[in-house]
């Protein structure tokens, strides 16, 4: 499955992504806010990935690899997703560092919110962010997502918005 923005490329998530994906989910300031954490290991995004592939086996969407359109250079990783089986359908978007203040997140984000309500026709998105995580906060309240409630997830305190389809006009 691949999806295309004006500047991006997304490319659903396959083993052959584990490399690329470790210079991201390796590094501990862009993964700072993750419950997971960094990974320590080529091994642990390896994992991740798996995982990613077994929820898109399962589910028939998921995360996705994103890269710039003009130089094919990975830029980030991005997707819905399930994070309890039967549970919300959760946003979820990072971006290599080198790419920061460009615009990519928010393209990443809105490219999946409308992949999320008008191709999968899903009746709701949720972003848990941590409560630091401004820009995410405010990247999330850009595109129309509410704040719900505070909750925990596995020990951490996360801030809930949703975004109804409903809500788009």
């Amino acid at each position: 499955m691949r999806i295309e923005s004006k500047r991006l490329i997304f490319k659903k998530v396959d083993r052959h992504d584990a490399e690329k994906l470790y210079r991201i989910f390796s590094n501990k300031e862009l993964t700072k806010y993750f419950v997971s954490g960094a990974d320590k290991n080529l091994e642990q995004t390896e994992r991740r990935v798996e995982k990613v592939i077994y929820h898109w086996e399962k589910n028939k969407f998921g995360d996705f690899i994103v890269f710039d359109k003009r130089t094919l250079k990975t830029i980030g990783f991005g997707g819905l997703h399930y994070k309890i089986d039967g549970g919300n359908i959760n946003i979820s978007y990072i971006v290599d560092k080198e790419y920061w203040r460009q615009g990519f997140g928010c393209e990443i984000a809105q490219t999946m919110i409308k992949y999320g309500l008008n191709t999968l026709e899903l009746k709701k998105i949720v972003a848990e962010i941590d409560p630091n995580n401004i820009p995410s906060i405010k990247l999330v309240e850009k595109y129309g997502f509410k704040y719900n409630r505070n909750i925990q997830y596995k020990g951490f305190e996360r801030l809930e918005y949703i975004m109804f389809n409903s809500d788009i006009s």
